[in-house]
């Protein structure tokens, strides 16, 4: 569940209706993970499939629950979060599933070779990056990850926006953290960013 928690942070709506209905929503465009967290949350709901005009269609899974409505609020997660969320308290067991949900839904990872004219050979480059409006919940975040796996990151703007990063050596001990070192039988995670870490750990040798 706490993977959820991460991934509605990142990419998740609250609505409330003018008619008293209180609603989580989720839309993102992998149907399998949506399918996947539909069931971990218990519901039968319909996930629905909508076109966008030039580009690939999206899924959406609408919840109505007025009881998870208010759990998200005393979280710290509202119906406006991307500038005012702030990192919920999450259990040390439980923080790796949480930073894995919350990269699946605003994180993005890295993995290529870079050429210059003064080397003979390409540099193999990993990065992994963090996403939000919000300063304060990447603050806090960058220093969870500090306490949990003993390496910090760079924070820098983004637009409107904040990233944090972490590079190289510091990317392939986050992404082991996440992972769980490749215990994956249990776990639920969005594979195409899986496969860009296993593509690093090819890349640097360790596969």
């Amino acid at each position: 569940m706490a993977y959820v928690l991460g991934f509605f942070a990142a990419d998740g709506t609250l609505i409330r209706t003018q008619r008293g209905g209180f609603y989580l929503e989720f839309e993102i465009i992998d149907r399998g993970l949506l399918m996947r967290i539909r069931n971990l949350l218990g519901s039968t709901h319909k996930v629905s499939r909508r076109k966008r005009k030039n580009w690939q269609p999206s899924y959406r899974l609408q919840i109505g629950s007025k009881g998870m409505y208010f759990d998200l609020l005393r979280l710290g997660i509202g119906p406006r979060k991307s500038k005012t969320i702030q990192l919920p308290r999450i259990p040390s067991d439980y923080f790796a599933d949480f930073l894995r949900g919350y990269f699946d839904g605003d994180g993005n990872l890295i993995a290529k070779p870079y050429s210059r004219v003064s080397r003979p050979s390409p540099i193999y480059v990993f990065r992994a990056r963090f996403t939000s409006g919000s300063r304060v919940f990447l603050e806090q975040l960058q220093d969870k990850i500090l306490n949990s796996v003993s390496i910090n990151g760079k924070l820098m703007t983004y637009g409107n926006a904040w990233r944090l990063s972490y590079e190289n050596t510091r990317c392939q001990k986050l992404m082991n953290f996440m992972y769980k070192s490749g215990e994956l039988a249990d776990l639920i995670y969005l594979r195409r960013k899986y496969r860009i870490f296993q593509k690093s750990k090819y890349f640097a040798g360790v596969a």
